[in-house]
């Protein structure tokens, strides 16, 4: 056995490990071990790792512990909102009214909803997961180009979430690239450029809708939100997340609880689940979704914009032993050197003070993406 010829060719101090623990441990240990170095001299990737044909178990790194008193899983079947995003442009003036009342309800109720009938075409949705489980297909060299060094590079190819910080790791391995205010992209494969400047355009169009009727919902200007927040040349992430099967999926984590920097999320995937959003203190699993929809969640910078009327979301993802899920998200927000603020006029130094301080949106990016990630902890910084 292949493990066996390893320990008695590494010498004495393994064998006499093998000898006093036995195999299993050994073979953790050597995992462990080659795990660590990996991450200090190479980026261990998941997609790597799942694929070795002798893993039965993972690695203590990635083991992650449940907090005891973590909100269990619901079983309700109150289903998601839905948000048909034709009305918001109707002739008809009472539809308009209702569809945002739908969409102000859906945001402060669950901070989750599914759009249908956005414009963005299903075979330019379905070619957008298509090229990017081709690009994790690409050979290692191939890749290699793209992996992160800093939280703002326009290309980042990593693992985890922030591989130099996690003391856990995250059984996910993820492409993240700046689209706007300038585009960027892998030059591989052939057509993911095309495909994903194609998409970016498509879907800030969504979310400058959403956003405009997010504004009304919230009894302020159409293009309020827009205008303030500078969002022509707000900041747009486009955003892989690749889950591989995971030999103990009960041990393991996708990401962990959190919620998402910027204003809005938009969420598609390749028909395998694993999203779980918290609604009313409890997780609850996303699925039964109409074909073709997107899933979108609000996020911080629209609970701070609206001065905590609507909250960002927390959602997680979990794993599988049977089949990789690919999820592709499409991060919003402001643009980077915005400051963001509760809108004036949703505050009222005695009724309704402000609730967050100001801070500028480049430096609200950084210190989430920098360091571990953990629930709401970042929004909870500057919290009133």
């Amino acid at each position: 056995m292949v493990y066996v010829k390893i320990i008695i060719t590494c010498g004495n101090p393994l064998l006499l490990y093998f000898r006093m623990y036995g195999l299993y441990a050994c073979i953790n240990m050597l995992l462990y071990v080659y795990i660590t170095c990996a991450v200090h001299f190479k980026m261990n990737f998941v997609k790597r790792l799942s694929e070795s044909p002798d893993l039965n178990s993972i690695p203590s790194i990635y083991t992650y512990s449940t907090n005891p008193n973590e909100s269990p899983v619901s079983n309700s079947q109150d289903s998601i909102p839905t948000i048909d995003f034709s009305l918001l442009t109707s002739p008809d003036p009472s539809l308009r009214l209702q569809v945002i009342q739908e969409l102000g309800d859906a945001c402060k109720d669950w901070g989750f909803f599914q759009v249908i009938n956005h414009g963005v075409p299903e075979d330019l949705m379905n070619m957008v997961v298509e090229k990017s489980n081709e690009f994790f297909n690409l050979t290692d060299d191939e890749k290699k180009d793209f992996e992160e060094k800093d939280v703002l590079d326009p290309i980042r190819y990593g693992t985890s979430f922030n591989s130099k910080k996690d003391k856990v790791f995250c059984w996910r391995d993820f492409l993240k690239v700046i689209v706007h205010p300038e585009f960027h992209s892998p030059n591989k494969p052939v057509g993911f450029s095309e495909i994903m400047l194609e998409y970016s355009k498509r879907t800030r169009e969504v979310v400058r809708g959403l956003l405009n009727g997010i504004s009304m919902s919230l009894g302020l200007d159409q293009c309020c939100i827009e205008n303030t927040l500078k969002l022509e040349s707000g900041l747009q992430i486009f955003v892989v997340n690749l889950y591989p099967p995971c030999p103990q999926p009960e041990l393991a984590i996708g990401l962990p609880p959190h919620s998402d920097h910027g204003l809005l999320t938009l969420l598609i995937n390749n028909g395998v689940g694993g999203l779980q959003i918290k609604h009313n203190g409890k997780w609850v699993n996303v699925n039964d979704t109409f074909p073709g929809s997107f899933l979108v969640n609000t996020a911080d910078h629209l609970e701070i914009f609206s001065n905590g009327k609507y909250k960002s979301v927390e959602h997680r993802a979990i794993v599988n032993n049977v089949a990789t899920r690919i999820s592709v998200v499409v991060a919003n927000g402001p643009s980077l050197d915005t400051v963001v603020r509760p809108a004036y006029e949703l505050v009222d130094e005695e009724r309704c003070p402000a609730s967050f301080v100001p801070m500028k949106y480049r430096e609200y990016l950084e210190m989430q993406q920098g360091n571990q990630i953990v629930g709401k902890t970042c929004l909870d910084r500057v919290r009133v």
